[in-house]
């Protein structure tokens, strides 16, 4: 039971699953889905979702990459038949590129203070989205390095919900620095074409304004 312990295999299987993605060696693909081969119970079986998420429109940080074409994808970690936790895959810039679709965050207030001024999106580096994004990415690919990159410069990262949480109160009492960094990353044209003027203006503004919290997040980890 000692060794059970240490090697953590009493932890719950969902955990015992995130742990083992940090070592892909242990990971093999077959149609479709991810086993682990010492634990060929564990698996990510990845699906798609025709009814819904080949129709959808894309979210804003598709149009940061160099091509705009992407589609969604079901992710369900596994043990035997068991789903444990699922997912929704974005894969951007024509495949290139797989990750979770990142959470959506809120900072600012309107003139009414009712509704939120900015939206984002945002992964936790604590969390199971993180570590499958860690899983598929792989660095030695250029072209999938660079589809990241374009992402990572619209979307921020945390450590944890209490970096999250604290930063969205630094933005609060900062509105001022971000709107200043807002009006710097205008100077950055995104090229964005989704045949509707009006989605097209809101996602150059979601961009921009992705960008403009990235600056801002540098400056709080420095505090």
């Amino acid at each position: 039971m000692l060794w059970k312990k240490r090697l953590g295999l009493t932890q719950p299987p969902l955990k015992q699953i995130v742990n083992r993605l940090k070592n892909k060696s242990e990971w093999v693909e077959n149609n479709g889905a991810h086993y682990n081969i010492y634990k060929p119970e564990f698996k990510l079986v990845e699906e798609y979702d025709d009814d819904e998420y080949d129709r959808r429109s894309g979210e804003f940080y598709v149009y940061s990459q160099t091509n705009f074409k992407f589609m969604y994808k079901n992710l369900k970690i596994m043990c035997n038949e068991t789903v444990l936790d699922d997912f929704q895959l974005v894969i951007l810039d024509s495949g290139r590129f797989k990750t979770p679709i990142p959470q959506w965050g809120y900072v600012g207030r309107d003139q009414w203070g009712i509704n939120h001024k900015y939206s984002y999106k945002y992964y936790l580096k604590d969390s199971i989205a993180y570590a499958l994004q860690e899983f598929f990415f792989d660095d030695e690919d250029m072209e999938e390095v660079y589809a990241k990159r374009n992402l990572d410069e619209v979307v921020l990262y945390f450590e944890n919900e209490e970096e999250k949480v604290s930063f969205e109160s630094y933005v609060e009492r900062n509105l001022t620095t971000l709107e200043t960094d807002i009006t710097d990353a205008e100077q950055v044209h995104f090229t964005v074409d989704t045949g509707d003027k009006r989605e097209t203006k809101v996602n150059i503004h979601r961009l921009t304004v992705g960008l403009a919290l990235n600056m801002v997040l540098q400056d709080f980890k420095k505090l």
